[in-house]
């Protein structure tokens, strides 16, 4: 398998490389929040995003650099779409100095999301001598999975499916459950995201009924957002006329085309690739909410009723209520101690400048980065950290 890497260059502040034109497009979406806050955080955004080209990784350029895959495939599962390395110098499965994040698509948050941690570990001193990382998946199932086969060394993966894979069960119930699994930090908050057309006359959840709805690929994070609605609403795929299994962006040009009335996804606000559909063709944002699924987040504690507020969208004038989970880094027991603590220290002394990286970061606090979200044991790198810190009691 040939994969594409980009060169991770710190010395001019360079966040990380977006190796094709979606990429740059999404910086040009994003630019119209940034307009809204800072200039400074302007400036900081442009230059993470707008620094990203094309990097071929050839040998002959960088001597002693040809990278080595030694992923075990995971049938049924998406092939990771592309690698963004820290530093050439030590490419992904080269050898044990190299650790990987499995993050998800590159116009949603998670990939920003673990190349802001790889700047932060990368550029913080260590005896380690450890450069991360990021690879762009499908998202929190085929991470999951990845990180069971010891094929990535972190992953970004919503609460909900960390405690599924944790106690083996929902798509993992065939699996043993993952009881190396280990919580590092949470993120921010992820809403569950439903996008209709405007011609579609659906104005809340209810109205989905008979109607033509994206459910994602099997192993995607559209699919599991689609179980958790369908679970909460006790519906399954013969409530809805049709269903298709469109990957991520192929959704919204189908939605667009009236090829389907709705699409899902869960995010953090505000997001490029939900301004994109909102700004392309006529659609909004509708409602999840009700009696059945205020039941539903009573019994299951790993979600939590959040609103995406009015005015942040072209076609969303008010606030929208919804449900999502957090965002959340996870690891192994197979990890080491050593790395993890590195990993989270680089990421808590440098916080402030953190929080810049991303709009959905800037709310975040390090209490709840803590104690929100961990649906599995806390790893013991983490826990050192926060209590050297004083995060956590010694107790």
């Amino acid at each position: 398998m040939s994969h594409t890497y980009s060169m991770y260059t710190t010395k001019n502040h360079n966040f990380y490389k977006l190796a094709n034109i979606t990429k740059v497009l999404h910086n040009k979406i994003y630019t119209q929040f940034h307009l809204i806050t800072s200039m400074k955080f302007l400036i900081l955004t442009l230059s993470l995003m707008l620094s990203l080209t094309p990097f071929t990784h050839a040998s002959s350029t960088v001597p002693n650099s040809t990278p080595t895959s030694t992923s075990k495939p995971i049938p049924g599962s998406p092939k990771p779409q592309q690698y963004i390395h820290a530093d050439v110098l030590a490419p992904p499965y080269m050898d044990d100095t190299s650790v990987i994040i499995g993050t998800g698509e590159v116009m949603g948050v998670y990939y920003p999301a673990g190349g802001a941690i790889c700047r932060m570990m990368n550029s913080t001193k260590s005896s380690l001598n450890v450069r991360c990382g990021v690879e762009s998946t499908s998202g929190s199932i085929y991470n999951l999975k990845a990180l069971k086969n010891a094929d990535i060394e972190f992953a970004i993966v919503q609460s909900d499916w960390q405690a599924h894979a944790y106690d083996g069960t929902s798509f993992f119930k065939s699996d043993e459950p993952f009881d190396k699994l280990r919580f590092v930090f949470s993120l921010h908050n992820e809403a569950f995201t439903l996008i209709v057309r405007k011609d579609s006359d659906i104005k809340n959840i209810d109205e989905l009924k008979g109607k033509i709805v994206n459910i994602g690929p099997s192993t995607s994070s559209v699919r599991a957002i689609m179980s958790t609605l369908m679970q909460a609403k006790g519906w399954n795929t013969n409530t809805f006329k049709e269903v298709k299994e469109l990957k991520f962006g192929d959704d919204a040009t189908a939605l667009c085309n009236k090829e389907v009335d709705a699409i899902v996804l869960a995010s953090g606000h505000p997001n490029g690739a939900v301004q994109d559909v909102l700004s392309t063709c006529p659609t909004t944002i509708i409602p999840i909410d009700g009696s059945d699924v205020m039941d539903y987040l009573q019994k299951h504690d790993e979600f939590a009723a959040t609103v995406i507020p009015g005015g942040m969208y072209v076609g969303v004038p008010k606030d929208v209520q919804t449900f999502g989970v957090k965002a959340t880094l996870v690891t192994t027991t197979d990890t080491s101690t050593e790395i993890v603590y590195h990993l989270t220290k680089s990421v808590f002394e440098n916080f402030d400048l953190f929080k810049q990286i991303h709009p959905v970061f800037h709310h975040l606090q390090i209490k709840s980065m803590i104690t929100e979200g961990a649906t599995a044991p806390m790893h013991p790198g983490a826990l050192k950290y926060f209590k050297e810190k004083g995060y956590i009691s010694h107790k």
